[in-house]
């Protein structure tokens, strides 16, 4: 369970628990002092471990919205350039996420697939798709569905296992694309 403060932050949460680089993340990793005499507290919203081709990333975020750094911004800007000095004192990267960088297609479409996720799949309905797929090599969802059965109720028994597989990464997609039962899919 993590804790967040806004909405921004909980969909920035949503992002990371559906990002297979993402190995932990946790909020409020560490308080840092700035200011005259370094006596004003400020505590970053998150510190996010990333594997990317066998190489830990370290990050150190704060998740503000546009509107409020713009009119907030003598008042953040030191407590972040502080919050920069951290995480650059430790190796690690800092970066603010804003609502521009969080709220995208690969939101949505995380919202969508997470549950996927969680379920279990029909085994059977995921061969039969993964060899579909794996004879067309690029489709549409549902193309392949069509592919695997011409039956509509056989046809929405898939759905599920379907997107279990894109939620997976057994089948690839442009998550920074809208997904649709039209969207391009193809094999891994």
């Amino acid at each position: 369970m993590v804790e967040f403060e806004s909405a921004l932050e909980r969909d920035l949460v949503t992002r990371l628990e559906f990002d297979p680089t993402v190995v932990s993340y946790h909020e409020q990793p560490l308080e840092i002092f700035y200011g005259e005499g370094k006596g004003r507290p400020g505590v970053p919203d998150f510190h996010i471990v990333r594997l990317v081709g066998g190489v830990e990333q370290n990050i150190l975020c704060d998740v503000k919205y546009r509107r409020e750094i713009f009119e907030r911004w003598r008042e953040l800007k030191p407590r972040l350039k502080a919050a920069r000095l951290a995480a650059l004192e430790r190796g690690w990267a800092y970066r603010i996420y804003t609502e521009v960088e969080i709220r995208t297609p690969h939101l949505h479409n995380a919202r969508f697939l997470l549950p996927y996720q969680r379920c279990a799949p029909n085994a059977s309905d995921a061969d039969a798709l993964l060899g579909a797929l794996g004879a067309l090599r690029e489709t549409t969802p549902c193309d392949l569905i069509r592919a695997v059965s011409d039956d509509r109720a056989d046809q929405a028994r898939l759905i599920p296992t379907m997107w279990k597989l894109v939620a997976d990464r057994f089948v690839g997609a442009d998550l920074e694309l809208p997904l649709t039962m039209s969207s391009r899919i193809w094999g891994m």
